[in-house]
């Protein structure tokens, strides 16, 4: 049933996106903090950005730096069954992919990609994976966001088909959609179904972890996406409402964002994802536009794109890697 919700908003948003286009841009007053953000780097951006979508005849594609308006896929993958939808990703270790998809659970990839790569492996006990990270000891953490289990599964390498997690605990507050982890190990849940929490938990993640924050963004109804830029700030989006919130660490229950941008920064309408280059610029994956944002650094209402990514279907996650 996880499935069939992110689905339905999914192909909601896909096939009207000229009714989203239509909201207007507007900043809701800020506190007096404001994220701070590192100094960009000399360094060309890059290196790889990934895309898994939905409604598209394949699952993933694979962009090459330069990125620009003109960019297209340079490797496109497919998997048996063609799953509905490729719901996230993350890259292990450095040579390996896993995507996590609705109703087939995740598939491990081997990189480096190629064009109609296949997998190496299927976890077990997962169906809708809507969310994966891997922490510092090389154990990948996915959302669990099917409506029946709604919880964290922690899976400990080598990843091989019908593994089984070795840690599990119920999130009880809601669907997890999306997960994120920053460099302290801090793991985010983004949440559908209690007015889009996001809860916190502390390394290390096992079968008896509860969270030490709930950071509830104002007015949300569904966090599909967070994300994690350079400086550690949190960004959290409800593509329902169209609506990006932007919270600087530490990150309690008491948290309040230091940007709002009600009606989404320009040019999108249904916020899904994040993603930051080695240049700080940050990227909006956009189901109901069809397409990938790149903006820079700060994220305000008067951010203009620097430019848009066209996909072939709805993206759904977006992630930097190899």
């Amino acid at each position: 049933m996880g499935s069939v919700m992110r689905a339905i908003i999914t192909v909601f948003f896909f096939l009207a996106p000229f009714a989203f286009e239509a909201c207007s841009t507007s900043s809701v007053p800020a506190p007096t903090a404001t994220p701070t953000f590192g100094p960009s780097p000399s360094a060309t951006p890059g290196p790889n950005l990934y895309v898994t979508l939905c409604a598209a005849p394949h699952v993933l594609d694979v962009f090459k730096p330069p990125m620009s308006g003109s960019s297209s896929p340079a490797i496109t993958v497919a998997w048996p069954g063609q799953p509905t939808c490729a719901l996230s990703g993350a890259v292990l270790s450095g040579h390996m992919l896993a995507l996590g998809t609705n109703q087939q659970g995740v598939y491990i990839y081997q990189l480096p990609l190629a064009d109609k790569s296949s997998p190496v492996a299927q976890l077990g006990s997962i169906q809708d994976a809507g969310g994966l990270v891997q922490d510092s000891s090389g154990k990948l953490i996915v959302a669990d966001s099917d409506f029946f289990t709604s919880g964290i599964d922690v899976y400990t390498p080598p990843f091989m088909t019908n593994s089984q997690p070795t840690a599990s605990f119920l999130v009880g507050q809601g669907q997890p959609f999306i997960l994120q982890m920053n460099a302290a190990g801090l793991l985010f849940a983004g949440l559908c179904g209690t007015n889009g929490l996001v809860m916190v938990y502390t390394p290390p993640i096992t079968a008896s972890t509860t969270p030490t924050a709930q950071i509830a963004p104002p007015g949300a109804t569904c966090t599909q996406g967070i994300g994690l830029d350079r400086s550690g700030n949190l960004y959290v989006a409800d593509a329902l409402s169209n609506t990006v919130w932007i919270y600087q660490p530490p990150f309690t229950s008491a948290s309040t964002p230091t940007t709002t941008i009600a009606g989404g920064p320009s040019g999108t309408s249904g916020p899904l994802s994040f993603a930051f280059d080695r240049l700080g610029n940050i990227y909006i994956a956009d189901g109901a536009a069809g397409a990938v944002l790149a903006y820079a650094p700060p994220l305000t209402a008067t951010s203009k794109p620097l430019f848009t990514i066209h996909t072939e279907g709805s993206p759904q996650d977006i992630f930097f890697g190899p």
